[in-house]
């Protein structure tokens, strides 16, 4: 084992913290993360207030360190908060990144600053509704010590609105490991799955939440079937819907053409097997579905929802539609999947754009220098 030398700093600790490690962009992304930070520099562990999650084997079994508290498993549960600063002061993180905004926010937030932690960033994705009373007085009591990262523009500008300092506000695109998203297994995806040759398939993979949009997308997939007999639509995620859109899905005339696939691991296989994604989002940050896609080569129709105009432009990498438009959202459907040649040019166009813009290590280091600036500022270093 290397031995330190005198004078060596240590890397900093980074607390990724969440209510669980569910299934989720956000937590996804954050893993990517966390195996870019530079281990000089940055020493990751993430931390569930609830615990638990369908991440958290993949999490471990990368080598990340996983804390599970226990708590929260009620809507309020305010003695969360001195088990969260014991536990913050035990790892004595130079940073607490609440990297999804949920119930645990405020919980995890006034955790830290009671545990003293030199710097909290709450991080933004994209909110489905506005937060009840409660949550916004404790985001505005928790505001002044915190700093935000939004994952863009739009999301930025929405901060600066609720009155967040434009110094406390930084915007990190999101990025992925693109390669974990390519060159997946068609022929036999395809095979196991049960579609036959020659059928045009699309693939939403989200979380089964009403902010994804997969009950929008469910009421015009009748009208598109109709135009596209031959199209299988495969819904891979879990979710509270997941009961209700099953049971649509196995009733005409969805049966036989949607596919709910549940929770899956192997997205670079599913993008292989499809030709195209479906994002019908109501609300969004940077989804990573979006950029997964992308790294396989597939276009994308695309809700023109939160940070989604920043990574997609109609017609170049998919089609863009407005949000509760569902004429044009069937339309973007029907043309994607009746047209191969179009499918070929727009994916090639989707590949070069994620590889350009939205890769982890370059989201990563944008990060770090994020965290670097700000620790400096507070008379901290990592």
């Amino acid at each position: 084992m290397r031995r330190r030398a005198a004078g060596e700093r240590r890397p900093a600790t980074v607390a990724y913290s969440f209510l669980d490690l569910g299934e989720g962009g956000a937590q996804r992304l954050t893993i990517a993360t966390a195996r870019h930070l530079r281990r000089e520099l940055f020493r990751p562990v993430f931390l569930g207030a609830r615990g638990g999650g369908a991440l958290v084997a993949r999490a471990r079994g990368e080598g990340l360190e996983v804390h599970e508290l226990g708590r929260l498993r009620r809507p309020f549960d305010l003695a969360a908060v001195p088990v969260a600063a014991a536990r913050f002061r035990r790892l004595r993180p130079a940073v607490v990144h609440v990297a999804l905004y949920s119930r645990a926010s405020p919980y995890l937030r006034l955790a830290a600053h009671l545990a003293r932690v030199p710097l909290v960033v709450a991080q933004e994705w994209g909110r489905a509704e506005p937060p009840p009373l409660s949550r916004r007085l404790a985001d505005r009591l928790l505001a002044r010590g915190s700093g935000f990262v939004a994952v863009s523009e739009h999301h930025r500008a929405e901060l600066l609105a609720a009155g967040r300092a434009p110094a406390r506000v930084a915007t990190v695109r999101s990025g992925i490991e693109v390669e974990r998203f390519a060159g997946g297994e068609r022929e036999e995806t395809r095979r196991n799955l049960g579609i036959p040759d020659g059928r045009p398939v699309a693939l939403v993979a989200a979380r089964l939440h009403p902010m994804k949009g997969h009950a929008d997308l469910f009421d015009l997939l009748p009208a598109v079937l109709d135009r596209v007999p031959g199209l299988v639509v495969l819904v891979a995620g879990q979710g509270p819907l997941a009961g209700g859109l099953a049971a649509r899905a196995a009733i005409q005339p969805l049966a036989g053409s949607v596919r709910m696939l549940g929770h899956r691991e192997e997205m670079a296989d599913l993008l292989a097997a499809a030709d195209l994604a479906l994002l019908p989002s109501r609300s969004e940050g940077l989804p990573s579905a979006l950029l997964e896609a992308y790294a396989a080569s597939r276009p994308a129709v695309a809700t023109a929802v939160g940070g989604v105009p920043e990574a997609l432009a109609d017609g170049v990498e998919g089609r863009l539609v407005p949000p509760g438009d569902g004429p044009a959202l069937r339309d973007a459907i029907v043309d994607l999947a009746l047209d191969p040649g179009m499918r070929r040019a727009m994916g090639a166009r989707a590949r070069v754009r994620v590889v350009r813009e939205f890769t982890a290590a370059v989201a990563t280091r944008r990060l770090e220098a994020v965290y670097l600036g700000w620790l400096a500022e507070r008379g901290a270093t990592a």
